[in-house]
């Protein structure tokens, strides 16, 4: 398996409930359907209040998201394609989020298989 990870950061003067609402009302239905071959499609939101624990830290994102091929060509067909490089999902992705702050990455996911509880 293949990731798209992406940290995501909100726009300047965009609360953090305008933020997740467009996403998960919006701009994931857009991006979901312009992603030819994509197998699943996770975003992770801060648990608000929460920082990582013992330190006070908080996050310096606003989500994460993971876009999940099966192999490295579906990922670069998808995000380099015509169905991802319309004017509609442009538009969508630069109300939703800070595209010169974001981060990005391409991964292959590698399991770690955890002991059964005995």
């Amino acid at each position: 398996m293949f990731k798209h990870i992406s940290a995501i950061n909100r726009r300047e003067g965009q609360s953090v409930e305008e933020f997740r609402h467009y996403w998960v009302t919006r701009h994931a239905e857009i991006a979901k359907v312009s992603l030819p071959k994509l197998r699943k499609y996770l975003a992770t939101f801060p648990a608000l209040g929460a920082a990582w624990p013992g330190s006070g830290q908080h996050l310096v994102c606003d989500a994460l998201v993971e876009l999940h091929f099966d192999t490295l060509e579906d990922l670069q067909a998808a995000m380099t394609g015509p169905q991802f490089m319309t004017e509609e999902r442009k538009a969508s992705s630069a109300l939703a989020m800070d595209l010169q702050r974001n981060s990005y990455m391409v991964g292959e996911e590698y399991v770690v298989t955890l002991r059964q509880a005995t």
